[in-house]
């Protein structure tokens, strides 16, 4: 099973990502966030192997959360999400430590193989 932790502050986003990964065989959705301001308790207590990281959130962005997650859970993987292609912050994230990005409006279907 692949534990999957969720970062976005879109609502509507976090809980149709979570209901696409719950109805996928294989994958669970084991928390949400609206940003990254508790990200190391968020991990110590759900384990995840797998965040979807949004980019821009309010009060603790995404690319501070992929370096928290990486200095102290560097086997984690991160997927980055993102409404548009910023290079600049996609790079960002990538020196940070995430293995990927996938943009907002990708479909279902690249999202899960993003994952798998």
């Amino acid at each position: 099973m692949i534990r999957i932790v969720i970062y976005d502050d879109h609502l509507q986003r976090c809980e149709s990502l979570k209901a696409l990964l719950m109805m996928t065989e294989g994958m669970e959705c084991v928390g949400t966030f609206g940003d990254c301001s508790h990200v190391l308790e968020d991990m110590h207590a759900l384990m995840p192997d797998i965040v979807l990281m949004d980019i821009e959130m309010p009060v603790a962005d995404g690319i501070s959360g992929v370096l928290k997650i990486k200095r102290e859970f560097p086997q984690i993987r991160i997927i980055m999400q993102t409404v548009f292609e910023d290079e600049a912050r996609i790079f960002a994230s990538l020196q940070a430590g995430a293995e990927g990005y996938i943009l907002k409006n990708t479909g279902a279907e690249k999202i899960i193989q993003s994952i798998r």
